[in-house]
């Protein structure tokens, strides 16, 4: 079953009604990434059941993008020259795929394309996207091997093209593979954040080239978050994450639009937080998380556009309502009204929290 809860305000701040949108079926438990696709939103979900990467255009019942069985899991999704766009593991292959729909609402054809065939690709993968022409072409981050990291440019906009690879930072930079790689475009320039191999701190590394073909610049943060995402953020690289040793969740953002100055911020949710993600709503930052000590999903919002200040904080869901997220997804549709989608661990639902009335 996969449930609506609606907001009627676009800071979360109102009152919430309920919607069921479908039932049955493990949703987003291996993967979920929601995207803006139109004046709505559009959500890649695996679900563990069938085994099977899906598209939802609005809340509606999905398309399979991938017939192939066991893809899809830990999917990352972005729009691509205004199309839904999604990279993904394929499990009995141990390849990284790319799959791009030819409609703007995902309601055309699924292109799908092989990044990656070494069989020790990493489960993760960030897909961003680098300048080709008047447009963009797909770019994937992923990991490889005993952590390298590598990135992956196809040279068609579309993606049915050939996909150059080239190891970033080699010998310098490893990652975790069993954690996220949060990929973004941060002023046209290429960008990724992953947990460093040892998991004791976070890699933030841009490319200095908008076609990705440029040197790597990198800088590293002390901490062991396993929950982290990357955005730009008032022309700037950002980042959330939920620190264990400083108690809290994290902001931090730096101070030159191609992230070679310095990175400082604050503590903008205090207590223990997991499956956190990071969008802006209008123009201002805004995360969105399972809160552990209170049971309760939150949503938090600056007050700025730099996130410095005050951050703006609601419950965004009963705490008798049975979340329990396995996943966790912020989309901004757009009207910007934040929408928050939950896979749910204990009932297998996917749950969607919204600021808007469908």
């Amino acid at each position: 079953m996969a449930t609506a809860y609606f907001n009627d305000q676009p800071d979360g701040s109102g009152n919430a009604s309920i919607m069921v949108i479908e039932y049955g079926g493990s949703y987003g438990i291996g993967g979920l990434d929601a995207i803006p696709v139109g004046d709505g939103i559009g959500v890649f979900h695996y679900n563990a059941e069938g085994g099977r990467l899906y598209f939802l255009r609005d809340f509606t019942p999905g398309d399979v993008v991938d017939p192939a069985a066991k893809t899809g899991r830990n999917v990352s999704a972005a729009l691509i020259n205004g199309l839904p766009a999604a990279s993904y593991y394929d499990a009995i292959n141990q390849d990284l795929k790319f799959a791009l729909n030819d409609q703007p609402d995902g309601s055309g054809t699924w292109n799908i394309s092989v990044v990656e065939t070494d069989d020790s690709v990493t489960s993760y993968s960030g897909l961003t996207s680098v300048a080709c022409g008047t447009q963009r072409c797909p770019a994937v981050f992923y990991g490889r091997g005993s952590g390298e990291v590598w990135f992956a440019i196809n040279d068609q906009p579309d993606g049915s093209g050939s996909w150059t690879r080239t190891q970033v930072l080699p010998g310098t930079v490893t990652l975790h593979k069993l954690r996220p790689i949060s990929a973004a475009v941060i002023n046209g320039l290429p960008a990724v954040l992953v947990s460093s191999a040892t998991g004791d701190s976070l890699t933030f590394i841009i490319n200095e080239s908008p076609d990705g073909t440029g040197s790597w610049n990198w800088n590293d943060f002390s901490s062991t978050a396993t929950n982290y995402r990357l955005l730009e953020v008032d022309g700037r690289p950002a980042m959330v994450y939920m620190d264990p040793d400083l108690g809290g969740i994290v902001f931090e953002i730096n101070d030159q639009p191609d992230g070679t100055g310095t990175f400082t911020g604050q503590i903008i949710h205090a207590g223990s937080a997991s499956r956190l993600d990071f969008a802006l709503v209008g123009n201002r930052p805004a995360v969105a998380f399972w809160d552990n000590d209170n049971q309760v999903l939150m949503f938090i919002i600056a007050n700025t556009p730099d996130g410095s200040g005050t951050w703006h904080s609601v419950v965004a869901s009963n705490p008798n309502l049975s979340f329990t997220p396995a996943n966790l997804s912020l989309a901004v549709a757009d009207s910007d009204q934040p929408e928050i989608l939950v896979a749910s661990s204990k009932s297998g639902n996917l749950d969607v929290v919204s600021t808007t009335t469908r």
